[in-house]
C-alpha cells in the first residue's frame, strides 16, 4: 500500500470510520473475474443484479488509472465512493469510463483541476476536492538549519533544467547535495527505508520541489499539491521551487521560496550563505503545517460531503 493511502486510512479509522478488508473468496473467486470481464467489455453500468445483500456503501482508495480494479470486490456488495490520487491526463479516458460503469454518485479527488474538469464532463457526479495530507507523527522538527548536514535535496520530481544546473554548478561540486536517481522503483530511492527518509529530511537545510505540471509536459493541465511539500515543512526544511496554488490556499500564504529559474545555483548558494536567517520562516511553516497538513484535518470535510449526500460515516 502506498504511504499516502495508508496515512489516509489511518486518519479515517481514527475519525471513527470503518474498514472492510477484501475477502479472499472475492479476491480470487469467480465474482472478481466476472467483474473484470464485464468492465473490460465496456458495459455502461455495473449490473445491479450482480450486487449481493447486504447493500452497503464503500469508500474505495485508488490511483486514477486503477479504479476499476480497486472497486472489486466492493462493487458486488454495494455502491462505490472513490477517493482518488494521481489522476494524471493519461488516466482520464479510463477513469471516466470506470466512473460511468460503476455508476458513481460522489467522488473525492486530491487534485482540484481534476475535480473541476470531471465536474464538467460528468455533471451527474459530485466531485469533491480533498487536498493531500500526511501523518504528522512521521516527521520531526529536526536540528536548527545551521546544524544540518545536507545542504540541498531535490525532493520529488526533478525539474530537468534545474537539476542539470545543480549537477553542473557549485551546488553539485561543493555542497552536500542529494537527489533520487532516475526512475520510480525503490532501488532508485536515495534512502533505504522510510525511517531513513524521514531522518534524512530532518537533517536537510533546503529541499527543491516543483509540481509535476512543471516537470512533465504531459501533465501541464494538472497543477496539484503533493505530500512532499508538507513532508519538508514538517521536517523544518526551507522549501525552494514553486508552490502549487492548492498549497497556498491550504496554508493561507506561500510557504515556498520561489526559485529564480534564470540562476538557480546562485540563488541556492545565496540562501545557504545565510541559512540561519531563514529559521523563523521554517518555524512558521512548520507550525502552520501542523495545523493544516494532516489527513486528520481533512476528515471533517470528507464526513460533511458524505453526510450531505446521505452516506453514513
Amino acid at each position: 500500500m502506498q504511504i499516502y493511502v495508508q496515512s489516509f486510512c489511518e486518519a479515517w479509522l481514527a475519525a471513527g470510520g470503518r474498514a472492510v478488508l477484501r475477502c479472499e473468496a472475492f479476491q480470487r473467486g469467480l465474482l472478481k473475474n466476472l467483474g473484470k470481464a464485464l468492465l473490460a467489455l465496456g458495459m455502461h453500468r455495473f449490473p445491479s443484479m450482480l450486487r449481493f445483500a447486504p447493500y452497503q456503501t464503500y469508500l474505495v482508495c485508488s490511483r486514477g488509472g486503477h479504479l476499476a480494479k480497486a472497486a472489486l470486490p466492493y462493487a458486488f456488495r454495494g455502491e462505490v465512493v472513490p477517493m482518488l490520487w494521481d489522476c494524471w491526463p493519461e488516466t482520464w479516458p479510463g477513469l471516466e469510463r470506470s466512473l460511468r460503469q460503476l455508476d458513481v454518485k460522489l467522488c473525492f479527488v486530491t487534485a482540484s483541476d481534476v475535480a473541476a474538469r470531471f465536474s464538467q464532463r460528468l455533471p451527474g457526479i459530485k466531485f469533491v476536492h480533498v487536498p493531500e495530507g500526511v501523518a504528522l507523527a512521521d516527521y520531526s522538527a529536526g536540528k536548527p538549519l545551521s546544524a544540518r548536514q545536507t545542504d540541498v535535496y531535490e525532493l520529488g520530481r526533478r525539474h530537468p533544467d534545474v537539476h542539470e544546473a545543480l549537477m553542473a554548478g557549485e551546488i553539485g561540486r561543493r555542497c552536500r547535495y542529494i537527489c533520487n536517481r532516475p526512475g520510480r522503483k525503490r532501488p532508485d530511492f536515495i534512502f533505504s527505508s522510510w525511517a531513513d527518509y524521514c531522518a534524512g529530511l530532518a537533517d536537510t537545510k533546503i529541499t527543491v520541489s516543483f509540481p509535476r505540471s512543471m516537470t512533465d509536459a504531459g501533465c501541464a493541465a494538472v497543477e496539484t499539491l503533493t505530500m512532499r511539500y508538507f513532508e519538508a515543512m514538517l521536517s523544518g526544511c526551507v522549501v525552494v521551487g514553486r508552490a502549487p496554488r492548492e498549497l497556498v490556499e491550504v496554508m493561507g500564504y506561500n510557504p515556498v521560496i520561489e526559485m529564480d529559474m534564470t540562476r538557480p545555483v546562485d540563488h541556492l548558494l545565496t540562501l545557504l550563505s545565510d541559512i540561519e536567517a531563514l529559521q523563523p520562516f521554517v518555524d512558521r511553516n512548520r507550525r502552520r503545517a501542523l495545523e493544516v497538513g494532516s489527513w486528520a484535518a481533512r476528515m471533517p470535510a470528507v464526513r460533511a460531503a458524505l453526510s450531505a449526500h446521505g452516506y453514513a460515516f
